[in-house]
């Protein structure tokens, strides 16, 4: 049996040469038995065999020997009586086969999606040359300058041959380019080496051959993305326009700025440098903020200071640090002010008690979460551990509960969630900045400014006037009405001696009261249907997404990354709480203090390789 490679040569040795032309020479008249069976040099150069061959040869091919005898004809069989029966021949079968090539679905020899490097598909390239023209192949030599420029120049060239394959026919075949052609404008033409390249009007400028005449990309073409991707590491991820303008410089792309700006958008390094801020469609107000009850029944509670007080005599004097609590109603926005001595658990419950007293007992009590009171701050790191013991935390929960209160936080640093607590404790401090500045104040002139401040806030119309011109009699709807019934800090007004008639007096009252939430209905209520900010719904936060946890306290670039671990939808099914995982710890936190960075789809799982 012979090996594969003989097999197949002989087979078509045999299929090419009818049997009729083949001869058999002996071997002692074979001049290849001569080299093949071995010979010495000196007899080699007298042996008449291997010189001139054998003696038949120069004779006519009819006096040539050959032992192969062809077997008779059909024809001479057919004419000695012999029956095609007696020879079973086989019918022979025609078959029609009917095949198809299609050219479009030929692999590339090179496929470039396959590579996310340029600088490595050059190279591959440039091994596959080495393969195909078998230099330096089995050798340790580096590439060379020359054969990576030759391999550029074969990427290049596919890739214009696949984009503008009318353009490239055209120019060979030294034809005008018509008008429609996208790069007429451009005035293409063909180099050397039959690369694509504007024409354009720089001809007499002082620049290089290579910027006078840049090779002419498509956008869309894989290959544009890599070299792009590559110019950005190259300049150090410098941004969108120092990108383009390297580009330009060599490169001619269509679409240009959209991959260049689609590039900066995917990079994980560019991300990390200036990240997004998550957002979402704003939510959905609470209940407790949107339907109509008692003042102070649904408050919330935050804390503002330090602030410095002096206690004693003028002659001993001793200065102590203060805060201040300040309950907001979710409802009605009306304010209660208290001076609290100090962080601790009595001070508080005592400042809960005198609000309870003095404005009646709420059911529902909001506030921040104990985390975003920690700043670097050393006063608020002391509120911070205070409401983080347990021991106050349970003093103060059982206290609620005992009184039938319920309450309710907010996420972990997100202050937006408490937007209505939040404004009442920036105008108190704004008024206090005003009012106090740096000047000590005992407690009494404290306690006297803080209920001042408390008036003034009540006062405030809840809802800006729609014309400052319009003077319909009607006094702008404050807090304070759902207090006593008019701003606390209104004049007295007129009294009228005429008698009331159509209302008694106990109706008159109701009247007023039912009035006042008319208006609150109307016009406060209605105020709140407008989106101030995060007006369009965006994509929700799944679970292992990558994201970047914000932190103001350190630059962007050491930012920690984070993986999503849970998601917390609101009503609407849209996210703006998630749970997340850090190298620190799982926190639960807000959107808007996560930037997105690798999306779930796009994070390789454990034993994929990147490409």
């Amino acid at each position: 049996r012979f090996k594969t490679f003989e097999a197949n040569r002989i087979a078509n040795i045999q299929d090419l040469i009818p049997p009729q032309r083949w001869k058999h020479v002996d071997g002692l008249q074979n001049p290849a038995d001569v080299g093949s069976r071995g010979i010495l040099a000196k007899e080699i150069k007298e042996h008449p065999l291997w010189w001139t061959g054998p003696d038949w040869l120069k004779q006519n091919q009819t006096n040539w020997p050959s032992k192969f005898t062809a077997p008779p004809s059909l024809e001479a069989l057919q004419s000695l009586g012999v029956t095609k029966d007696c020879l079973q021949l086989k019918e022979k079968e025609e078959v029609t086969l009917q095949t198809t090539t299609d050219t479009a679905s030929t692999e590339p020899v090179i496929d470039i999606t396959r590579y996310s490097s340029y600088i490595q598909l050059v190279r591959v390239t440039a091994w596959v040359f080495r393969v195909v023209t078998r230099s330096n192949l089995f050798s340790s030599t580096p590439l060379a300058v020359s054969e990576l420029c030759k391999a550029k120049t074969w990427l290049i060239k596919q890739a214009q041959a696949q984009m503008f394959p009318n353009t490239v026919k055209l120019l060979r075949k030294k034809n005008p380019l018509p008008l429609s052609d996208p790069l007429q404008s451009l005035n293409a033409y063909l180099d050397k080496d039959g690369l694509l390249r504007v024409g354009g009007r720089l001809s007499q400028s002082m620049k290089d051959y290579e910027s006078q005449h840049p090779l002419i990309l498509h956008g869309k073409h894989y290959l544009s993305t890599l070299i792009a991707q590559s110019e950005d590491k190259r300049l150090c991820h410098a941004g969108p326009k120092l990108t383009l303008g390297s580009l330009q410089d060599t490169y001619h792309i269509i679409s240009a700025r959209r991959v260049v700006r689609k590039l900066i958008r995917e990079c994980i390094v560019c991300k990390r440098a200036s990240p997004k801020i998550t957002t979402q469609l704003m939510g959905q107000l609470p209940s407790a903020r949107a339907l109509p009850t008692f003042a102070n029944e649904r408050v919330s509670v935050d804390y503002a200071g330090p602030f410095t007080l002096k206690i004693g005599s003028v002659r001993k004097l001793t200065y102590r640090k203060a805060y201040v609590a300040v309950f907001v109603c979710l409802v009605t926005k009306s304010c209660h002010i208290e001076l609290v001595s100090d962080l601790s658990a009595e001070a508080f419950l005592a400042t809960l008690r005198r609000f309870v007293s003095r404005r009646g007992k709420p059911t529902q009590i909001w506030s921040d979460n104990a985390t975003c009171f920690r700043r670097t701050d050393k006063d608020l790191r002391e509120l911070y551990r205070l409401l983080q013991r347990p021991d106050i935390k349970e003093s103060v929960m059982n206290f609620c509960s005992s009184q039938g209160i319920q309450w309710k936080f907010s996420p972990p640093t997100g202050p937006h969630h408490g937007s209505v607590w939040e404004n009442g404790v920036k105008s108190c401090k704004r008024h206090l900045k005003r009012i106090v500045g740096e000047t000590k104040l005992i407690f009494e002139e404290m306690t006297t400014t803080l209920c001042q401040i408390e008036a003034c806030l009540n006062s405030r119309p809840l809802i800006p006037s729609l014309d400052t011109n319009d003077d319909d009699g009607i006094s702008p709807l404050t807090p304070g009405h759902f207090l006593i019934g008019r701003p606390l800090e209104a004049l007295p007004s007129r009294i009228y001696k005429e008698p009331i008639l159509g209302l008694k007096r106990w109706k008159l009252c109701q009247a007023l009261t039912q009035h006042f939430w008319k208006r609150w209905s109307a016009e406060y209520l209605n105020g709140l249907q407008r989106f101030n900010k995060w007006k369009v719904p965006k994509r929700n936060l799944q679970l292992d997404d990558i994201v970047l946890v914000k932190d103001n306290r350190t630059p962007t670039c050491q930012w920690s990354l984070a993986r999503v671990t849970k998601v917390h939808p609101g009503p609407d099914k849209l996210v703006r709480v998630v749970t997340v995982q850090t190298k620190t710890g799982t926190f639960i936190r807000p959107i808007v203090k996560l930037c997105l960075l690798l999306p779930a789809k796009e994070v390789p799982k454990k034993g994929d390789e990147m490409k």
